[in-house]
């Protein structure tokens, strides 16, 4: 597994965790 990877995945559950915030 790429290190990448991993971040990008970390950094677009951020995302979508802002997101829902920003939504509520």
């Amino acid at each position: 597994p790429h290190p990448y990877a991993c971040f990008s995945t970390y950094k677009s559950i951020l995302w979508l965790e802002l997101m829902v915030m920003g939504v509520e």
